[in-house]
């Protein structure tokens, strides 16, 4: 049996498995009443739209690399993922409030976690949380599971 005791960040770039950059997926929530947490995930490469309870007067991301957004009226906000990382957005609005999310634009792993299960049930696949790669848990029987799910190596 081989037991995994530390997290194996693996580059995304040693899969060969196709898998798409996918959807974008934040949650970030509607103001006041529907105050969500502080730190969002966003997938990769789609937008979002948000209506919000009170007029937005100014917003601002702190990497426009990572993540995107247009002001499309003062109550609508719609946000694009445009490359994995970690960002902050912030958001003030006319009654002199401020909203600030931590946001991880990440890619959409779905495919992956499908491919993954069919080799064995209890491989789980991650982001990592400071860099594009992915992170792989999990116990497997025998290390022909680890061989079939990386073969280039953990």
């Amino acid at each position: 049996m081989v037991r995994a005791t530390q997290s194996d960040v693996v580059p995304s770039l040693t899969f060969r498995t196709a898998w798409p950059l996918a959807w974008l997926a934040l949650g970030l929530a509607a103001h006041a009443q529907d105050a969500g947490p502080a730190a969002q995930q966003v997938l990769h490469g789609q937008h979002l739209r948000r209506v919000f309870s009170q007029p937005i007067v100014r917003v601002a991301v702190a990497d426009e690399a990572v993540l995107g957004f247009e002001l499309i009226h003062d109550r609508e906000l719609l946000l694009l993922g445009r490359a994995p990382g970690r960002t902050s957005l912030v958001l003030w609005f006319r009654d002199g409030s401020v909203t600030e999310w931590q946001v991880a634009v990440q890619r959409d792993l779905s495919l992956l976690r499908a491919v993954l299960a069919e080799i064995h049930p209890a491989i789980r696949v991650e982001s990592a949380p400071d860099r594009d790669a992915v992170v792989l848990r999990g116990t497997v029987p025998d290390l022909s599971y680890a061989r079939a799910v990386a073969p280039g190596g953990l």
